[in-house]
């Protein structure tokens, strides 16, 4: 898991253009030669997160994501998609020696 989510926030940190968080919908621009990248991870995302929705949808200037978490997650469906915005959460326990800027 901890491989899918460096990778989800590898590709964003590369590839991302755009990001818009409203509510339990986050929407994503990627460059367009990111798609076949993403279409992979998000079928791997599929498979282990099953209760979030993702739309995948390739357009000629770039490559869209929409990602929609259960209304019942409330603020918490931010902290689910947050590598896909390119943020790397700290592991529990971290003492941030790595520089990755998270806290314990």
């Amino acid at each position: 898991m901890r491989q899918q989510l460096a990778a989800i926030a590898d590709l964003a940190q590369r590839e991302l253009l755009s990001h818009e968080q409203d509510g339990p919908t986050l929407r994503l621009r990627y460059a367009s030669n990111a798609a076949d990248e993403l279409e992979a991870l998000v079928a791997r995302e599929r498979e282990c997160c099953a209760f979030l929705d993702f739309d995948v949808v390739r357009r000629p200037d770039a490559v869209h994501l929409v990602i929609t978490t259960p209304r019942e997650m409330g603020e918490f469906a931010s902290v689910l998609t947050e590598q896909f915005r390119g943020k790397v959460a700290p592991q529990l326990g971290c003492s941030t020696t790595c520089g990755c800027g998270g806290a314990p």
